[in-house]
């Protein structure tokens, strides 16, 4: 027995001599294979295995602290206090984020980089003064439509709507729609309409331009104008259009609208929500920026066709700002001051609360008197003045696409004598055909 027990000795100091001499260089630590008790009892030489340090990383750090209130203490004071220059760079969240810089929003110093200007107390001339006064404020012999009352008991709901659920409760009630929507005749009413980039106003000076670049895209959230002869022919039951076919192929040779779905716009309307987290001063910088646009459009139109700058009511425009709490109307018209710079001025004539029942049927009335004014004097004007335009017309048809801007904002001789390349834009169906022949028609000349 005894030999027995000093045989396993020497088995055992062997065993560990051996293991002290090939230990690898970072050993894992291993949890011995559990043995059953009659294994261990009948093994004769039982030998505990010997334990080993857990080996311990150099860059290894200490197990967490409890959560207590002592240790938390000791935590923040430990930390540095936030340097001023950090709050600042910290980026903003997303809720908050600045939606004036938003790609169809211009901040208002570009705009006025661009001579664009609202609400800066601008003096219309005196025959659109006239205008205003005794046409667009005039009294109405009938009485009030039951709209107004719809505006006073939806102003709450729709307060507390986004802006495409608030436009969609107002507009009918605030603005009008077509006739085949029981509105007035030869109207449509387009959300989004998407405009010609071409009569955006021009950058005075490359130095504006290379600051600011150029202005966005004019879309308005809704536009009224004269109902274009497809859509006529497309209602239930069908409506008259104000323009004939050959009549909107000789628009078509200038338009403003790039889809044609629209002819000559004169009211425009950009709606805003509060918990959309906009504001008035958003939709009024759109505005601005959609009135600039319509005036220099219909200012080219009518000095093409006249060979004389119009009047200042033959191109003026009309457009409201709505945060659905509020809505003001506005007047825009294109001149020139005394140091002969082009300048596109905004200014409110009317504004109400949609709380008030008095003060939205007083808005009511000046805007039904824009429809009238749009359907009578206006529309016999611009009518006379097409065929006009078409015997002035330039050279070539001006179809821009959307990046297009013209390169001369100062000369309508400039558009007439060198026009612009006809482009393809999004919305004309039949642009791939026309390239297509007028590829055929240079290759065939030479």
């Amino acid at each position: 027995m005894t030999k027995k027990r000093a045989r396993c000795e020497d088995s055992s100091s062997a065993s560990a001599l051996s293991r002290k001499r090939f230990r690898p260089a970072s050993p894992s630590p291993q949890r011995p294979r559990p043995q059953s008790v009659e294994r261990l009892s009948s093994s004769s030489c039982a030998v505990e295995p010997p334990t080993r340090p857990r080996a311990r990383s150099v860059d290894s750090t200490p197990p967490p602290a409890p959560l207590t209130e002592e240790n938390l203490s000791s935590f923040e004071a430990s930390q540095p206090s936030p340097s001023p220059a950090s709050l600042a760079s910290r980026p903003a969240s997303p809720a908050r984020s600045n939606s004036n810089k938003s790609a169809d929003i211009d901040d208002l110093h570009k705009l006025n980089s661009y001579h664009i200007y609202w609400d800066t107390g601008a003096k219309p001339a005196d025959d659109l003064q006239w205008h205003i006064d005794e046409t667009i404020k005039a009294k109405r012999a009938e009485p009030p439509s039951p709209n107004a009352q719809e505006i006073v008991d939806k102003r709450r709901k729709a307060g507390k709507q986004i802006e495409f659920g608030a436009t969609n409760m107002l507009e009918k009630h605030l603005l009008f729609e077509g006739e085949d929507e029981g509105g007035p005749p030869f109207l449509a009413m387009k959300p989004h309409l998407n405009l010609s980039r071409h009569f955006l106003p021009e950058a005075p000076s490359d130095t504006v331009k290379k600051i600011h670049g150029p202005l966005s895209r004019p879309q308005p959230d809704r536009a009224i104008g004269y109902v274009s002869r497809v859509d006529a022919a497309a209602s239930v039951p069908k409506v008259a259009a104000p323009f004939s076919a050959g009549e909107e192929d000789q628009l078509d040779w200038y338009r403003l609208c790039l889809r044609r779905d629209l002819h000559f716009p004169f009211l425009t309307a950009q709606f805003k929500s509060m918990p959309s987290g906009q504001s008035t001063f958003q939709a009024a910088c759109q505005s601005a920026r959609d009135g600039a646009t319509i005036c220099d459009f219909l200012h080219h139109f009518y000095s093409i066709a006249n060979g004389s700058p119009p009047s200042a009511v033959e191109s003026c425009h009309f457009s409201i700002t709505c945060d659905v709490w509020s809505v003001t109307i506005w007047v825009h018209w294109r001149e020139t001051n005394a140091n002969g710079e082009v300048v596109y001025n905004m200014e409110p004539i009317h504004s109400a609360f949609l709380q008030y029942l008095e003060q939205v049927q007083d808005a009511r009335r000046l805007l039904r008197n824009i429809i009238d004014w749009a359907l009578g004097e206006r529309l016999a004007s611009l009518k006379t003045a097409l065929p006009l335009f078409w015997d002035n017309r330039p050279a070539k048809p001006a179809r821009y696409s959307d990046t297009d801007t013209r390169t001369d904002a100062s000369s309508v001789s400039s558009r007439q004598s060198g026009p612009l390349t006809p482009a393809s834009d999004p919305g004309d169906p039949l642009a791939s055909s026309r390239k297509r022949q007028r590829v055929q028609e240079v290759q065939e000349q030479g």
